[in-house]
């Protein structure tokens, strides 16, 4: 399936199900605008930034020699990546090894980023979160 086909599929089936919000992990596509606005829609990906963009992110992370990784939620807009950021973990890398391999820190960065995402949905669904232009804001339920 094509990518055309495949953005077409997934706004047919958001129009279809009438979901309430739409999550995707590690997503790197940009998402059509007629889902955006159908649907608020979270993605999680590796990294406080994207810095480390494509595959094997942590084995980029590796050959840089970071000292730190993290993972970060944010809404989904029509600009990859571009959304007000939702939630973000980090944590540094020195209790893992003297010298962690790309296999450890991708164990560490995806533990992370579960717990992003499972914070960032929590908070939407549990009403806590206002989109103040490109923000997020967080107010008490």
């Amino acid at each position: 399936m094509g990518h055309e086909a495949a953005h077409e599929q997934l706004l047919q089936l958001v129009k279809a199900t009438r979901v309430d919000v739409l999550v995707l992990a590690r997503f790197t596509q940009i998402v059509r605008t007629e889902v955006c606005e159908l649907v608020p829609t979270i993605n999680t990906h590796h990294s406080l930034l994207p810095a480390f963009v494509g595959a094997r992110p942590y084995h980029q992370a590796h050959e840089r020699g970071v000292t730190e990784i993290g993972a970060t939620s944010h809404y989904v807009t029509p600009e990859l990546d571009q959304g007000p950021i939702i939630a973000q973990r980090s944590t540094t890398i020195e209790h893992l090894a003297p010298c962690p391999t790309p296999a450890q820190l991708a164990t560490e960065g995806r533990s992370l980023e579960a717990s992003v995402l499972v914070t960032a949905v929590t908070r939407h669904c549990q009403g806590e979160l206002l989109r103040y232009r490109n923000r997020v804001v967080r107010i008490s339920p």
